[in-house]
């Protein structure tokens, strides 16, 4: 039988290790937010340089129209993937988070994880 000291001692530690596997899950999160945001940004200036180019060369409304219609496609395009890729990041991310909590609160933790505690919540040594 631990004593008490030795169960807190374990509770606490097993807060930190998950408090520090949430910190670089959601780290890991930031860092792909950002990488997308920079490749968004990239992506967006070199559309803008191109349009701008095009734009240079037209010859007549014909052509203005065309170009328009082609930007607003490309545009369209542009904002699905973002989303898709907004998207996909934080579902990984929440599914981590989850996958760190659960294995917390798993029927096999050890003690001073949730279950740990919730046993001796429930009465169940």
């Amino acid at each position: 039988m631990q004593s008490f000291q030795e169960q807190l001692s374990r509770a606490t530690q097993a807060k930190i290790e998950t408090g520090g596997l949430l910190v670089d899950k959601a780290m890991d999160g930031m860092k792909k937010m950002t990488d997308l945001h920079l490749n968004l940004a990239r992506l967006a200036l070199d559309q803008a340089n191109f349009a701008a180019r095009k734009l240079a060369t037209l010859k007549d409304a014909r052509q203005l129209a065309a170009l328009s219609a082609t930007q607003m496609e490309s545009d369209a395009r542009c904002v699905m993937d973002y989303a898709y890729y907004l998207m996909t990041i934080m579902f990984d991310t929440l599914g981590d988070f989850f996958g760190i909590i659960g294995d917390a609160f798993a029927p096999g933790a050890p003690p001073g994880h949730a279950q740990g505690r919730a046993g001796i919540l429930n009465g169940n040594t």
